[in-house]
């Protein structure tokens, strides 16, 4: 009898795990689906409020082919050899700070539970100027607005910039009140300044790359040297944010960078966003406005369960051992 029930109870909680375990949402970006998302741009002079589609100083370029306009190798997650991903850049032209941000069109994910996961590439003018811009990814937004440094009510982001051209502002978390300081203890290399820097030795696990050879044959006046360590750059890696209700977690590469309380985010909405921004005002030139942007593939949003719900899956799975021994 009791066996029988534990059976059961064992059998039921790992099927609603599986369930549970469903994808919420994915994009390839092997075709140009623009028309599914928000892309909302911005500069200094119009932070929160979004510039026309039409501008051109900010871009969002769906189904873009890395592959053969760049010299990118295939993304790891891609299952069928495909090189077109999604390309942001910002403040390509114009000498003002800019920012895109983009969200899919009406996506309302749950309150916890999931797992948001995609493909990244840095890219920059390797030795040029004005190549310190910065990938970011956030949750809890509308989706509508355009999130980013100059405005980060509403969402909760995390950013890195490509090319670690800052001073202690490589790693960043933006909340409402803006750039988190490392004293806030969320950052996971440690609670000092120099931890947000991408020279520190917690982010080692980021290794210098060269520009791709057939990238460099492409645009001759890119630079082959190693970057510095510590950035996205020149290499894909595995980005993830993970919200189970308690806490979000970013990380690179399946190491933590952050990890925040939701309980210290004032989040407007339930979707999500990617993003590229620049706060500085110089624009780029010449290869540069081709050369520097963030990439991202294969982007998939997963359901994940609950701790509660794997601790009574756990409970259960005792309760048949327990069952059988006395069996």
């Amino acid at each position: 009898m009791h066996r029988r029930f534990f059976v059961s109870l064992f059998a039921a909680l790992c099927f609603a795990a599986r369930v549970n375990a469903a994808t919420l949402y994915s994009d390839d970006f092997n075709v140009d689906d623009s028309a599914s998302w928000n892309i909302n741009k911005a500069n200094t002079a119009s932070s929160s409020t979004s510039l026309p589609v039409s501008d051109t100083t900010n871009s969002a370029e769906f189904g873009y082919d890395y592959g053969t306009n760049m010299g990118i190798p295939v993304a790891p997650h891609t299952t069928d050899s495909s090189t077109k991903g999604l390309r942001l850049r910002s403040n390509i032209s114009g000498g003002i700070s800019g920012a895109v941000s983009v969200s899919p069109t009406g996506l309302s994910l749950p309150a916890a539970g999931y797992r948001l996961q995609f493909d990244a590439w840095g890219n920059f003018v390797n030795g040029g100027a004005n190549s310190t811009e910065a990938m970011s990814v956030g949750i809890g937004t509308t989706g509508t607005v355009p999130q980013w440094s100059f405005n980060p009510n509403g969402a909760l982001g995390f950013a890195t910039v490509r090319d670690g051209g800052t001073t202690n502002t490589d790693f960043r978390v933006y909340l409402n009140s803006g750039n988190q300081a490392a004293t806030t203890g969320y950052y996971q290399a440690g609670n000092t300044a120099a931890s947000l820097d991408n020279a520190n030795s917690y982010y080692s696990f980021l290794p210098a790359q060269t520009v791709p050879v057939a990238q460099v044959t492409l645009f001759p006046t890119q630079a082959g040297t190693a970057t510095p360590v510590g950035t996205i750059s020149f290499a894909w890696h595995t980005v993830t944010v993970d919200n189970d209700g308690t806490d979000a977690t970013w990380s690179i590469d399946g190491k933590a960078i952050a990890v925040v309380p939701l309980s210290a985010a004032t989040l407007a909405g339930s979707n999500f966003y990617l993003g590229s921004f620049d706060t500085n005002n110089g624009s780029s030139s010449g290869n540069g406005q081709l050369l520097n942007f963030d990439l991202i593939d294969n982007l998939s949003v997963i359901s994940v369960p609950e701790p509660s719900t794997i601790a009574l899956c756990l409970l259960g799975a005792m309760g048949l051992v327990a069952g059988r021994r006395r069996g």
